[in-house]
This record gives structure tokens, sequence and C-alpha cells, in this order.
């Protein structure tokens, strides 16, 4: 050959290529029972919408349905929702990194550019410690129906196993549910073109049937207006820290000061001050971006840690620079992209609600994420475009190219893994799983309506599902006393927090002075978290 470019693959590389991506998914969980703290977010809420469904409380197609059952099945094997939790984790931080590496495999993308990008991706800030866990398993659906894209035969069996993943995974996240509406237009234009109209009639069968026995995930209830107003208030309250209220907590507060009165809907938003709803999207935008050069940065540069490294990858990227051939690179990254064309409509598709929802929203981290597993392959697929410039054959070197990109891969890979492994094997304290664990272990009769503790335990998921958790930041009580009548509190844990807010309380200080006197005892005392219980539910 005339000239070394970067997309030739071998066998035997492809092979190393899998075993380290392999390596990576087990260190990237590696020890994690004993370094990964037990977090309460928007998992549990699907955690517990599954329990509800075993008592016959459906929680709706636009509650991450297929999510709910797979976290059902994971708690009837487990039985113990921290069990239920780790594994939870496990799938969601490496399966769809695992998908990524084989859609670039099939795109023929340079193997140790796949490699690369996977394993940077897989180790970073998107990633092992990103919750929700919602996007990464809506991610895995989304993968698959590009795989299945990619290996189909012909259009119309291309777009029909694509619009069956988007289905799939628009009864995980409901906005999905626009690309596969998208995606089964396509797939009817097709039907008809070829007189294949089966295809027609299996996708309105499915959308029909399920729609009939689980709801559609748009439209069965409101819940863009509700996200709307968690996320407005998010940058209302950054730009009035003076009114002193979370977002999370006091969401219908803010929108009310905000627009004078209490929204209705977003459309309502819309028509009563179009001015401050424009400003909210600007903000998401200026946001959005500002996400996407931090997380390109923690991605492609940060991951690897080494002496001199800013030194060396600089030497690295120059002598690509040098000997790249601009003619050839510029000519393979023109043809290269035209044969993607089809690949990446239909992966813009498949991603075109997630813009809406990080434009019009607000650019969480976790919808972000989404966009990363598209950026990332089209750099991959730019990165295996490059040709560089033949070698000086009098210099020797060009017999053992091969090996010596070999060589320097696997001691780059040396450098990025060891830390990794260094760093997980390191136990931490976990104040949550002692907490959760510590509440389980008083064997307190059930039902419980437990009032204070931690905030993140504002879910019943770890402790027990006849636990009812009262925060007194999201209730707000101005009286202690009260509070106990009005919820029915047969548990009280108190905390630092708790002891602030009700400092300046009468009947606060004359529970803790006489809790017997309202028929309460302590059961248990941490040092951080005294647990008062009352008499009958021990």
């Amino acid at each position: 050959q005339s000239s070394t470019t970067l997309s030739p693959r071998l066998t035997s590389t492809y092979l190393f290529g899998s075993l380290f991506i392999l390596i990576g998914a087990i260190l990237i969980n590696y020890n994690y029972t004993n370094r990964l703290d037990l977090i309460s977010d928007d998992d549990d809420l699907y955690f517990m919408f599954g329990q509800l469904w075993m008592k016959g409380q459906y929680p709706g197609a636009d509650n991450g349905i297929i999510y709910c059952i797979y976290t059902l099945i994971l708690q009837l094997f487990t039985n113990d929702a921290a069990r239920t939790f780790y594994i939870n984790y496990i799938v969601t931080s490496t399966v769809p990194f695992i998908l990524f590496y084989l859609m670039l495999e099939g795109r023929k993308v340079n193997i140790w550019v796949a490699v690369w990008i996977t394993l940077l991706f897989m180790f970073s800030a998107l990633n092992y410690p990103l919750l929700p866990k919602l996007t990464h398993f809506a991610v895995i659906f989304i993968l698959l129906g590009m795989i299945a894209f990619n290996y189909a035969k012909g259009p119309l069996k291309k777009f029909f196993y694509a619009s069956l993943f988007a289905f799939l995974a628009s009864y995980v996240r409901p906005e999905l549910y626009i690309g596969f509406f998208i995606l089964a237009g396509i797939t009817t234009l097709y039907s008809i073109r070829e007189k294949k109209y089966v295809y027609i009639g299996l996708l309105v069968a499915i959308t029909i049937v399920t729609g009939y026995f689980m709801g559609t995930p748009i439209g069965e209830h409101d819940r863009s207006f509700w996200t709307f107003k968690h996320h407005f208030s998010i940058n209302y309250i950054e730009k009035h820290p003076e009114l002193n209220l979370s977002p999370w907590n006091h969401f219908n507060e803010i929108t009310t000061q905000a627009f004078g009165h209490k929204l209705t809907s977003v459309n309502d938003a819309v028509l009563t001050d179009p001015g401050l709803v424009t400003w909210h999207v600007t903000t998401n935008l200026v946001n959005y971006f500002k996400a996407l050069f931090d997380f390109s940065k923690d991605i492609l540069f940060d991951s690897l840690q080494f002496p001199y490294r800013k030194y060396v990858l600089l030497a690295i990227g120059l002598f690509i620079l040098v000997r790249t051939d601009l003619r050839k690179t510029r000519d393979q990254i023109r043809s290269g992209f035209m044969k993607e064309g089809a690949f990446i409509l239909v992966f813009l598709i498949m991603l075109f609600p997630t813009y809406l929802s990080n434009f019009l929203i607000y650019p969480r981290t976790h919808y972000i994420l989404y966009h990363f597993f598209f950026y990332l392959y089209l750099l991959a697929i730019l990165l295996s475009c490059i040709s560089l410039k033949p070698l000086n054959a009098t210099l020797k070197v060009k017999a053992y190219s091969r090996p010596i990109v070999l060589i320097l891969n696997l001691l780059f890979l040396v450098l990025l893994f060891i830390p990794k492994y260094k760093e997980n094997a390191v136990s931490k304290p976990l104040p949550m799983k002692e907490f959760a664990q510590m509440l389980k272990g008083l064997n307190i009769k059930e039902p419980v309506n437990a009032f204070g503790g931690d905030a993140p335990f504002s879910y019943n998921r770890f402790v027990g599902f006849d636990w009812k958790f009262y925060y007194y930041d999201i209730i707000r009580p101005e009286s202690f006393a009260a509070c106990m009548k009005d919820y029915k509190i047969n548990c009280v844990i108190i905390n630092d927090k708790m002891k602030a807010y009700f400092q300046n309380d009468p009947s606060y200080g004359a529970f803790l002075q006489n809790p017997g006197a309202s028929g309460f005892t302590l059961i248990k005392d941490t040092g951080n978290h005294q647990v008062y219980v009352h008499k009958s539910n021990i």
C-alpha cells in the first residue's frame, strides 16, 4: 500500500478490543458495594411505581413502564432493594457502552478508535456517577435500534426494526414516542412503495394494542407541564437566590411568583409572559453548550492521568497532524459521511425529542447523555477517516508500524486501567446505606409514618414499602405538634438539620423533654440520628 490509514481492521485486533471493553466494564463496577452509597433519586419513583403495580395500582405508560417492569423483576429475584439498586447500576453502567462499541464496530470504525472512545466515555462523569439511570436504560433500546438498522437487509426492514426499538424506548422515556412516529411514518412509505403492507399492519397493531392495554407514553397525564415547572424553577432560583426556595420542593410557589398566578399549563406560561419563557429557553441553550464543552473535556482529556500527560498527548496529536495526508483525509471524510448519511439521519430522528427536552425544559445531565452517544459516534467516524502519509521505507519502520501501534495502545490502556483499579479498590463511607440498614434493623411495626430523617430518604425504597417519609423542608410545618397530628406520625427521626428547623418551636422542645407524654420512646441514638417510635409500633 502507498499509505497508512487509521481505518484497516484485523480480526485479532478486534478480539483484543472486545477484551479491553470487557475489562473496562469489570473495572467500572469493581468493589461497588463498598464504595457506592445508596442514592435516592428519580429511580426511586420508578421502583416504587413497580411495587405499586403489584398492589393493582398501574403507574401509567408515561412513567417509564418498561423500566418499572425491569426493576420489579430485579426486586422479585433479589427481595432486597439495595441489591436491586446495585444490580441495576451494573447493568445501566455497562450495557449501553458495550452496545455502543458494537454499534461502532458495525459501522466499520477503526477498532482502536472504537475502543478508546468507548472506554473514555464509560469512565467519564456521564456514566457511573450519573443518576437517574432511567436514561441509560432508554439508551439501551436506542442503540439496539441503531444496531438493528445497521444489520437489517433493505430500507424497509431497517426502518421497521428502528421503529420497534424506538417504540420500546418510548415506554422508558415518553418523549421518544415522537421519534417512533416519525420512523413509523417512513416505514409506512417504504411499505407502500414495496407493496409489503404487513409491516404497516404490524406497527398499527402494536401501537393500538399496547396503547389500549398499557396507555400511550404521551398524552395520558400532563407530565410535561409538571416537568416544565420544576426546571423553570431551577433557572429562576439561580437568577433570584434571595427567594431561598427549593425548585424541587417549592416549584409551585416559584412559578406563581414568577408569572403572577398559579399556572395551569405550559401554554398558560407562554401566553402570560412569552419573554420570561424565551429567557428560560435561552438560558437552557447557554447551559447546554457549556455542558457540552465541560463533558467533552472530561471524556477526551481527563480520564487519562499520568505524569506529563498533556505534553505526551500534544506530541501524539502533532505527530498525527504532521503525518496526515490532508487531501486523502478530506476525500475519505466526504465519502465516509456520505456513506453514513442514512444512519446519521435515523440516529437524529431517534434523538430529536431529546433535543426538545434539553432546550424547552432543561439540559439536565442525564438528558445530555443521549447526545454524547451521537456526537462520539460522529467523532469516531471522523477519526477513522484520517489517512497518514507513507513512512520512509529506509527507516525500516513501516514493517513494524502495526506492532508499534499495538504496543502504544497497550501502554496507554495500562495507564488508564491501573489508576481506575486503585481508585475503585478504596472503600468509602456509606452513610445512606448504613442509615437505611439501621432503620430496617429496628423492626418497627408497619405501617410507619416517619417524620424527619435525611432528605434523600423522602422515598421508602430502601427501608420498607409500608414506610412513609415526611421531610420537614417539603411539608414546611409551622408547628411540630400540629405536624405530628396532621400526618399521624408514629416515628420521629431527628438530626442536626431538623433541630435547627424547630429550635424556636416550644412544642418541639416539649417533645424532646418528655417524649413519653406523647406515647413515644427513644429506641436508637447513632449520634447523628435519634429515632423515637410510638409505643404501639414497638
